[in-house]
């Protein structure tokens, strides 16, 4: 008794006979067939399970593992440095310290994932902030922002964003950019930085954390009555360094 098996998996890709042995009741012999010990053209490539043939599915794959493989890697963030008055000139721009979570989000692809400064993973956390990055007019990214929850007078509320959950209505504010489609801009000032960031935010999720208008003093007088966590002053030259401080 003879029966002809076409198999697809290495080493054993080829023409094979599975041949029942004279006058013994369980034993076969596998034996490969075939001219010059190939396939032959009657052989059929078709995956019944996936309904693809061998090479489709073994290109897939490749692309999906090349595009797992292009999302960048985590970077330490910049820690601010604690200051009893902000300093003052021209070379200095000043943002809110908004008091949620700091995060970072990593883009490959459609693969994204947020990251806490300690590299925990908070993408299980804030789906639709996944999913708005997802959604960016980019390949290739990696952001540097706040999660916030404000509370019903509008400013973030740190016990909200402490207990949010899946249907929580969080706010991302971005305010640095790292590294675009391939290029790492954190070699870059910060004043070069910001205007590449600025045209891809266009989700209700994700907004670009505002420069304060004015000089320190302009800007301490603002937000004197509002519950605001602190302010932020960053040179507009700096470069990124990971776990360093612009000031």
């Amino acid at each position: 008794m003879k029966e002809d098996k076409p198999l697809h998996s290495p080493p054993k890709r080829g023409e094979w006979a599975l041949v029942k042995m004279r006058d013994e009741e369980n034993q076969w012999l596998l034996i490969k067939t075939g001219n010059n010990l190939q396939p032959s053209g009657s052989t059929c490539d078709l995956s019944t399970a996936a309904g693809r043939t061998m090479d489709a599915i073994s290109e897939a794959r490749t692309v999906k593992k090349a595009r797992r493989s292009k999302e960048p890697a985590f970077i330490q963030p910049m820690k601010a440095k604690l200051a009893a008055s902000l300093p003052m000139g021209e070379e200095w721009l000043y943002e809110l310290k908004l008091g949620g979570y700091r995060f970072l989000a990593t883009k490959g692809g459609d693969a994204v994932h947020l990251w806490s400064r300690t590299e925990h993973d908070l993408s299980a956390r804030f789906p639709h902030i996944v999913e708005a990055v997802q959604a960016l007019p980019c390949d290739t990214a990696i952001f540097d922002g706040e999660l916030i929850v404000p509370h019903e007078r509008g400013c973030p509320s740190f016990q909200r964003i402490q207990n949010a959950s899946e249907e929580t209505p969080v706010q991302a504010f971005v305010f640095d950019l790292l590294k675009l489609d391939g290029d790492d801009l954190r070699r870059f000032p910060l004043e070069d930085r910001s205007p590449r960031l600025a045209p891809l935010l266009n989700d209700r999720a994700l907004h670009i954390s505002p420069e304060l208008e004015g000089d320190a003093e302009a800007v301490l007088a603002a937000i004197a009555e509002r519950d605001i966590e602190g302010i932020v002053a960053k040179r507009r030259a700096s470069r990124r360094e990971p776990g360093r401080g612009s000031g």
